[in-house]
């Protein structure tokens, strides 16, 4: 188990879900959470380690995290 992880990934659902387009960046998700997760060096990595929720854009020079509940 890694600390704060549960708490990271359902920020960034919650965020994710909320929001008014269907993904983010980097520094929008920092803004939006007030700083970098506890669990993993960005929220994009965190992303990355939980693709059971989340996909990464194809952009690789300006990956945005997205949401998967939001295509269903």
């Amino acid at each position: 188990m890694i600390p704060g992880r549960l708490e990271d990934v359902l920020a960034l659902i919650q965020v994710l879900a909320m929001a008014e387009y269907e993904n983010r960046g980097e520094g929008g998700l920092e803004k939006e959470l007030v700083g970098k997760p506890l669990s993993a060096d960005s929220w994009i990595e965190l992303v990355k380690q939980h693709r059971e929720f989340f996909r990464v854009s194809k952009s690789p020079s300006a990956p945005s995290a997205v949401l998967i509940a939001r295509y269903l």
